[in-house]
């Protein structure tokens, strides 16, 4: 949630800015115009010397805060793309407040879950993923240690089992290859490939 509402505060704020500066840029094109053709008197002032550092005075202003317009909005948006499309792990930046960060991520694609299953479906009998906290059995989704641990006593022991890493959670990784060990599984890992 709070990616979308940086990004779409980012874009309100960058267009808001990219405007503000086009519209001052021509401000004096159309004060000349209401002097010369509709006879203003208002606009007059700004052709004698006090109206000219008036006027500079006053477009200063409304640059730099049009400037800054530009610039919170372009960080805003930089801000809310890098937590919508950055890693989430349980230390992560904002974890609490980002979706699926402090449960785990169960918005796992078909088109990951096929390619973590590609490497090795052929060679391995059993397949593990694990994506930070949540562990996957063969797809099937353990809710803890003690689920996976129930899942391993079911497996025969001289199949091969293929351990997939998707951005897992230290301690749980090492956890589910203390008990794979511990139950005598044959299992290799990615980097073993």
């Amino acid at each position: 949630m709070l990616p979308k509402i940086l990004i779409v505060v980012g874009i309100l704020f960058a267009v808001c800015g990219f405007v503000g500066l086009i519209a001052l840029s021509i401000q004096p094109f159309f004060k000349a115009i209401r002097v010369v053709f509709f006879h203003s008197t208002d606009d007059l002032m700004y052709y004698t010397d006090h109206g000219r550092t008036v006027l500079e005075k006053e477009y200063k202003v409304l640059r730099r805060s049009f400037v800054f317009f530009l610039f919170m909005g372009f960080i805003c948006l930089i801000t809310g793309v890098l937590l919508k499309n950055a890693p989430r792990g349980e230390d992560s930046l904002f974890s609490e407040y980002v979706d699926g960060a402090a449960t785990g991520d169960d918005r796992i694609d078909s088109q990951q879950k096929q390619e973590s299953g590609a490497a090795g479906k052929d060679e391995y009998s059993y397949e593990i993923l694990i994506s930070e906290k949540t562990i996957y059995c063969n797809g099937q989704k353990m809710d803890s240690i003690e689920g996976f641990e129930a899942c391993i006593k079911q497996l025969d022991r001289r199949q091969g089992i293929f351990l997939k890493d998707d951005f897992a959670v230290s301690s749980t990784y090492h956890k589910v290859e203390e008990l794979l060990d511990t139950y005598g599984m044959n299992y290799e890992t990615e980097s073993d490939e």
